[in-house]
């Protein structure tokens, strides 16, 4: 499986024009934020999810994601230390782990409270 942009997801599968112009009606809906595309047999299929779905659908082959996912993201220090404290690990910690600033992990953890984050680099999704 990989991650596409809509315009490799329409073009670059394969699909028919009705069902190209059905994915483009189900993405212009704000709650969808992934499309995936699987087989079924010899048949090219799609299905849309408001989040990350704990597994996708079997055969899947591509995905196009509304906030991109990207494995090439660099994180800053406060981001991963962020994501340490996700896992378990106190600020206190987590800061210095990665040798940076108590607080500024503090402010961060603060300020993602209560909002959408990125699953890619860990920040706030405006």
């Amino acid at each position: 499986m990989k991650y596409l942009t809509m315009h490799q997801f329409l073009i670059g599968l394969g699909w028919t024009e009705p069902m190209k112009i059905q994915i483009l009606k189900t993405i212009d809906d704000p709650d969808v934020f992934y499309v995936a595309a699987f087989k079924v047999g010899e048949t090219l299929k799609a299905a849309a999810f408001s989040e990350v779905p704990e597994t996708w659908p079997e055969n899947c082959i591509a995905v196009w994601a509304r906030h991109p996912v990207r494995d090439d993201i660099k994180k800053s220090k406060t981001m991963e230390a962020l994501d340490l404290v996700d896992k378990g690990l106190s600020r206190y910690a987590a800061a210095k782990q990665l040798n940076i600033s108590e607080s500024a992990v503090h402010r961060a953890w603060h300020r993602r409270q209560g909002k959408n984050i990125c699953p890619a680099c860990n920040q706030i999704i405006p």
